[in-house]
């Protein structure tokens, strides 16, 4: 990868980290920044290749973070290697996700420490880590206080602090130093000329745009594949019983939408994405359902529709349409 042209503060942090991981160490490092600012960019384009030669959004970057795939991506990476979670592939409010990602990635270093790795986890806002996770397990936190600015800070690790971030200490620096001043019209300069007097500050870069388009739609397919693979898994259900679910959805919106229904309006029934229900659609195998699904009416997107998507209850549509078919034939 070439560096040239880069800005010396982002070679800087990989050199940093680098040097950290070959002194024996781990690294993990939290990432945040609004929608939109580019975490993903600044990480999996630069920093994560740059730090790792041999870096692959395939085998380093999990944009399904599952328990047990966490674990088992971070085993298959090399030493001195870089893993990604990427917080864009699930929405992180859904069933305690953040929480049990953490849980996995304390799990992976307390099982495969000497193998001096550093992971990168991409959150939109620093309150999204749990408390004892970013107080003992992240040790450099990145903040993208604009697209193409990032500031980084480092933890402190002296055991007589209750907050090693010092987050009240800064927020009384910031203040002192905007006094008088209306936050909504201070520049970016500014604002970094403030971050540059806390406590924790490090060094701040700037970090271009994605190095090809090729790379950032490969990124974007991976993204949309891996929505689609697990969006909205229910709590408590079986991977198996998912996708033969997801099965019986796609016969019964591949019926809807021959009969006229977009799929926009089809997803929209159990709040699914078009992406998602062109995939299920797909993946629809069940022969059977869709002969059964042969008969004149079409069905209505309606609630009913939905809390059945949402209980999984396949049956009663297959009722439905073999009571519809008797009643043709009689």
């Amino acid at each position: 990868m070439n560096e040239q042209g880069l800005d010396p503060g982002l070679l800087r942090f990989v050199k940093f980290v680098r040097q950290r991981l070959r002194k024996d160490w781990d690294c993990v490092i939290g990432v945040t920044g609004r929608s939109g600012t580019g975490k993903s960019t600044m990480v999996i384009g630069w920093l994560a290749k740059l730090i790792d030669q041999s870096f692959t959004m395939e085998k380093n970057v999990c944009f399904i973070p599952e328990g047990g795939q966490i674990l088992t991506m971070f085993k298959s990476i090399n030493r001195y290697g870089c893993f990604v979670i990427d917080e864009a592939a699930r929405a992180l409010h859904k069933h305690g996700w953040a929480d049990k990602v953490q849980q996995s990635v304390n799990l992976c270093y307390d099982t495969e420490r000497f193998q001096n790795k550093c992971t990168f986890m991409l959150m939109p806002r620093w309150s999204s880590f749990n408390e004892n996770f970013r107080n003992f397990r992240i040790d450099i936190w990145v903040d993208i206080i604009e697209r193409g600015r990032a500031i980084v800070y480092l933890i402190d690790r002296d055991k007589d602090n209750f907050d090693p971030w010092h987050i009240q200490e800064n927020l009384r620096i910031k203040k002192k130093f905007f006094k008088f001043k209306n936050i909504a019209q201070v520049g970016v300069e500014h604002r970094i000329a403030a971050e540059r007097r806390l406590m924790n500050y490090g060094f701040d870069f700037r970090y271009p745009d994605w190095e090809s388009k090729t790379e950032k739609d490969a990124y974007e397919d991976l993204k949309v594949k891996s929505r689609v693979q697990l969006e909205d898994t229910p709590e408590g259900e079986s991977k198996e019983k998912w996708i033969m679910w997801k099965r019986r959805w796609g016969a019964l919106a591949t019926y809807l939408i021959n009969a006229g229904m977009t799929k926009t309006a089809v997803g929209g029934i159990a709040g699914m994405s078009y992406e998602a229900t062109k995939e299920a659609m797909k993946k629809t195998l069940d022969k059977d359902i869709m002969k059964d699904m042969m008969f004149s009416e079409p069905l209505s997107a309606n609630d009913d529709v939905a809390r059945m998507y949402k209980e999984f209850n396949f049956t009663k549509y297959i009722e439905a349409i073999n009571y519809r078919q008797k009643e043709q034939s009689a």
